[in-house]
């Protein structure tokens, strides 16, 4: 859970001293976060009177930014540090930067509960001017001051999920925004390359050139757009099966995961009588690949049992159990 991650994270750092003015205690808090979770890739402090804080995971290296709008106006300062905490370098640049102006401050300082997290929209991050989402929540700080604390995910690490993923042979996995851009590409060896990778994220689904994902995306908003629905398609040829399940972050965000299988690599020695085992598998696996994406190690791990157990389907009749749980364990 996404949500619960970002709302532990935030009560542990209000047990200290948080101040967008001071790196050095905020870094001391916040460095711990982001080693534990490696998809978050930096973190930010902000408030109402201008003032920012950001700690951003570069390479071996971890770099600072400061700003102070109200106290130094475009001037920043910067900072670059070795994981044993050694100094690299400082610097300053003259940057027109207002933490104020950012979708992710904006977005916490118009929800209706300090509890609530808002996710950005996808966007280019200002720094690295990387394709990601920011989660971020307003809070009371010291002496009862606003503050707004974001947590930064590269689109990329969602990418390099997906497209490792093996759901079956020939089996992809995608995911994309309710306008039909990709945040998480399907396998293919035209996206292992890091420059094509980063090339078609926020592309639209529909461009990718990889088999059978514009067709499968065609005829699910054509005929097939409701939550729960598996349906086949045909691919140069060939049958094949697909499902779609929605993913929502917090209460305004939501995104389709889906899950493309050739019928050739589910049916194997059973006949077409167990179809509705590949709707049950499909939408299993959409479902646990969701929660993985919620940047938890554990489910993970989950998602890669999943898979596995997909693999075997083709062995089992609609009455029998996979597993132990049965298809209830994919969820759990």
């Amino acid at each position: 859970n996404p949500a619960g991650v970002i709302k532990v994270y935030v009560s542990y750092l209000m047990e200290g001293e948080l101040d967008p003015r001071q790196a050095s205690a905020n870094n001391a808090l916040l460095r711990p976060l982001l080693e534990q979770n490696p998809r978050i890739s930096s973190a930010l402090v902000a408030s109402p009177g201008g003032a920012g804080y950001l700690l951003l995971r570069q390479g071996e290296a971890w770099v600072n930014r400061l700003v102070d709008v109200e106290l130094r106006g475009t001037r920043t300062l910067w900072s670059r540090w070795r994981s044993d905490g050694s100094p690299v370098e400082k610097w300053e640049e003259d940057l027109d930067y207002d933490p104020r102006r950012r979708p992710w401050f904006r977005g916490a300082m118009e929800t209706s509960f300090e509890t609530d997290i808002h996710w950005t929209e996808p966007y280019a991050f200002f720094t690295t001017q990387e394709p990601g989402i920011t989660a971020s929540m307003r809070v009371s700080g010291p002496g009862d001051h606003l503050l707004v604390i974001a947590f930064d995910i590269l689109l990329v690490d969602i990418s390099r999920f997906t497209a490792g993923l093996r759901v079956s042979e020939n089996g992809k996995v995608i995911v994309v925004t309710e306008d039909g851009r990709v945040i998480g590409l399907p396998g293919d060896s035209i996206y292992e390359s890091p420059g094509a990778l980063q090339a078609n994220i926020l592309s639209p689904a529909e461009d990718l050139k990889t088999t059978g994902v514009a067709n499968a995306l065609g005829c699910w908003k054509a005929e097939h757009e409701t939550e729960g629905e598996s349906f086949p398609f045909e691919d140069h040829g060939e049958e094949c099966w697909a499902g779609f399940r929605p993913f929502t972050l917090g209460e305004n965000k939501r995104f389709w995961i889906g899950v493309m299988v050739p019928e050739g690599d589910f049916l194997g020695e059973i006949n077409s009588r167990s179809h509705t085992v590949i709707f049950i598998s499909l939408l299993a696996l959409a479902g646990a690949i969701a929660m993985a994406i919620g940047m938890d190690r554990a489910l993970g791990k989950r998602v890669s049992r999943a898979v596995a157990r997909a693999r075997q389907l083709g062995q089992y009749t609609l009455q029998q159990k996979i597993g132990d749980g049965g298809m209830g364990t994919v969820y759990q």
